[in-house]
């Protein structure tokens, strides 16, 4: 009797034990599997939107429809292919084009007919009326009076930069659901109801719960189960749910992916319904057989034991070992990828918890996105596995698969290991017989110790950071905490670069003297936050505008503002204008820099190019290039702080300089501390026998003053002359 009980004990542990793997790995099975769809459908959603916008920025520039709207004739419009659809957006179900004039009459609209002609559109869209303060490019999703679209917006031109109205290219959500339905994932595009009352003319007429249903036709058992669900319900899900259709061996997933419009606001919702049979049947399957086994084991161990029991006492050992060994193998099943062979998740968060002096080093494809988009989920698939065997064969490394496109590896030299990595790819492109395709990977690395507490976690906020920063090798751990200033000075930074309600950026300037004369030699422009109650100076957000990622944004907008006061006064003065390496990163900077003289009518002789010094120390082929282009269109170069950081005198040399500033902590210091005032001289003497004026910064005081002129240092800036003011307070009063 003992015997029985021992057995029936064994075999409920064991049944226990082995359904609870099994309902772990269907869980994470599904989870993963609609991970992947929630992320593909967010893939489909973000390049529709992006060719809807090139098509916008492919049209304002049309030459027809720019000469149509400088003459004034719009009716030439509505004549049969006078707009013609690159082939590739023909796969496009719809597009919808609407063409707005400076003075916001229509001038075109593809859904209507010429009845609708130079009719005032800002009463109606006060989105487009806004942006003709500050005509740009934009893209977004938004809900109208007929439906739910993606929309493209782009300003028109004539060739010396007179705005002539804007460009509205709209595509619809139907040629991603259909393109779903081909491979049996239904949709449900829903515009929140808060919109309802808006939607006068809505395409579909179709309503579920107050949710307005934009795409057409609809399944009619997906439209059945959202009604019996009920929609508040479905668009909560954080993950996934599993709901039955007709019957019971017919079921699908649903997930819910939230729809954002402006200002990050959710707008409305994708909800997928993934019919996949086949998938559920695998691993219900799994299920079934196992518990088989686990039957089939248990007579087998009954039937032996009361069968040798007397023979071999040992023989229930043998087998329940054998038990074990089973399980165990089971379990090392849940430690491999299914498609990579690289360590599970679950084997990381085990392997963990060991205590190791090693660190972590996280590795992101960083195209590997663009790599499924463009060649397809069997590609992705085997790049995945290329990488893994790369790293395992020929680096010798263990390797973990985090996340999609995510891996893990230890190490006991991160930096040469991150080498490695980075040599073997570069020297070893992926190629892939079986699709014939060759490819190049980059990756983006974060690295911490490994017994850093909550390391995972931290090491994705890092790898967040090292995406921002592509020029840099790898992103070392940093602690985030919370920081209520700096979500206090995000947003108003926010709101004055791109709305102007609360916050705007305003430009000041400083007066430089030349030291002889003593008169204006030039104003550096510098820049201020208002608000309703404050100034700020960039004390408080320029660090602000950097880790967010907005400082090229700032670096526009002075620019921008600085050229239109300059050009609205009439005046002709001398700037200098602060660049940082952010802005030379950008491919776009040098284009848009010249573009805006030319608008308003600049000399670029009166304008002079402050960089940082590291800027040039670091040797950056690129952003050395485009300085001496913008050098050729009569910008003057000045390299500010001068001393501080790296002192590379060859990248003077090589970027031509017309000013060096001295670096504002010497200045202070030359008639207390004699190794300040030694390297305000040496610098001095360097800079005059390369034909390079010297400007320094920080004069605060007569006697810094009378001290600089004596060593022949050309011009001074400080509160001694002169405290910021705003620029267009200085132009009004200038004679």
């Amino acid at each position: 009797m003992k015997i029985i009980y021992s057995i029936l004990t064994v075999f409920i542990l064991l049944s226990s034990y082995s359904y609870w793997l099994i309902n772990s790995f269907i869980t994470k099975s599904e989870t993963s599997y609609t991970n992947s769809v929630k992320e593909e459908i967010q893939i489909l959603i973000n390049s529709q939107l992006s060719m809807t916008y090139e098509l916008a920025k492919a049209i304002s520039i049309n030459k027809k429809i720019i000469h149509t709207l400088q003459q004034g004739n719009y009716e030439r419009f509505y004549k049969d292919n006078f707009f013609t659809i690159p082939e590739e957006y023909k796969k496009f179900q719809t597009i919808d084009i609407h063409i707005v004039d400076a003075q916001g009459r229509q001038a075109y609209l593809s859904w209507a007919g010429k009845e609708k002609l130079y009719e005032n559109v800002f009463d109606a869209r006060k989105d487009l009326k806004l942006l003709y303060t500050n005509p740009h490019p934009t893209k977004l999703i938004s809900v109208g009076k007929f439906d739910i679209t993606l929309k493209g917006i782009a300003p028109i031109y004539t060739k010396d930069q007179r705005f002539l109205g804007v460009v509205e290219v709209i595509t619809h959500f139907n040629n991603i659901t259909n393109r779903l339905r081909t491979y049996d994932i239904y949709s449900l595009v829903l515009a929140d109801k808060k919109f309802k009352k808006q939607l006068k003319y809505a395409y579909t007429g179709k309503f579920i719960d107050g949710y307005y249903v934009s795409n057409h036709p609809i399944e009619p058992k997906i439209e059945k189960v959202a009604k019996k669900y009920g929609i508040e319900n479905l668009i909560k899900l954080k993950s996934f749910t599993y709901v039955h259709l007709d019957h019971i061996l017919e079921g699908c997933y649903v997930i819910s992916i939230p729809i954002y419009g402006i200002n990050n606001e959710v707008i409305g919702y994708y909800l997928a319904f993934i019919q996949d049979n086949e998938h559920l049947f695998k691993l219900e399957t799994i299920f079934y057989l196992n518990n088989i086994i686990l039957i089939l084991l248990f007579l087998i161990m009954t039937y032996l034991v009361f069968k040798k029991y007397k023979e071999n006492r040992y023989l229930i050992e043998n087998l329940q070992t054998e038990v074990k060994k089973q399980v165990l193998k089971n379990k090392e099943l849940l430690y491999k990828d299914n498609i990579t062979t690289a360590y599970s998740r679950i084997k990381l968060l085990e392997d963990i918890q060991k205590p190791t002096k090693k660190y972590i080093i996280m590795l992101n494809i960083k195209n590997f996105s663009k790599i499924n988009e463009e060649y397809g989920f069997d590609v992705g698939d085997g790049i995945l596995k290329s990488v893994v065997r790369v790293i395992q064969q020929e680096l010798f490394k263990k390797i973990y698969r985090m996340d999609i496109d995510e891996f893990i590896i230890f190490s006991d030299d991160p930096q040469k290991e991150i080498k490695n990595i980075k040599q073997t790819f570069l020297e070893k492109p992926i190629h892939l017989q079986k699709h014939d395709v060759k490819l190049r990977l980059s990756f983006s690395y974060a690295v911490a110790p490994s017994n850093t507490n909550e390391v995972l976690q931290k090491l994705s906020i890092t790898m967040k950071i090292a995406k921002k920063e592509p020029y840099k090798l790898y992103v070392m751990y940093k602690p985030v905490k919370t920081n209520h200033e700096f979500s206090h000075f995000n947003t108003l930074l926010y709101d004055a670069l791109f709305f102007q309600e609360q916050a705007n950026i305003v430009p000041y300037a400083q007066k430089i003297i030349n030291n002889k004369t003593q008169e204006v030699q030039k104003y550096e422009i510098l820049a201020r936050l208002e608000t309703k109650d404050t100034t700020y100076t960039p004390y408080h957000f320029l660090r602000i505008a950097k880790s967010s990622g907005f400082l090229y944004d700032l670096t526009k907008k002075m620019i921008e503002e600085t050229f239109q006061i300059i050009h609205t006064h009439k005046k002709s003065i001398n700037i200098s204008l602060n660049i940082t390496e952010d802005d030379l990163l950008v491919d776009e900077f040098e284009d848009f820099l010249i573009t805006k003289y030319k608008q308003y009518n600049i000399d670029p002789s009166t304008i002079t190019l402050e960089i940082l010094e590291g800027i040039t120390s670091t040797g950056a082929k690129n952003n050395i290039d485009k300085l001496n282009r913008l050098k050729k269109h009569g910008f003057l170069i000045a390299i500010d702080d001068f001393g501080v950081e790296y002192s590379n005198f060859e990248r003077i040399k090589d970027l031509d300089i017309d000013f060096i500033k001295i670096d504002g902590k010497y200045t202070k210091e030359i008639t207390t501390n004699k190794k300040s005032l030694t390297i305000v001289k040496a610098i001095t003497s360097f800079a005059h026998s390369m034909n390079i004026k010297v400007i320094a910064e920080f004069v605060e005081n007569e006697t810094i003053f009378n001290t600089l002129k004596e060593m022949e240092v050309d011009a001074s800036q400080g509160y001694y002359f002169h405290k910021p003011e705003k620029l267009n307070d200085i132009l009004r009063n200038l004679l």
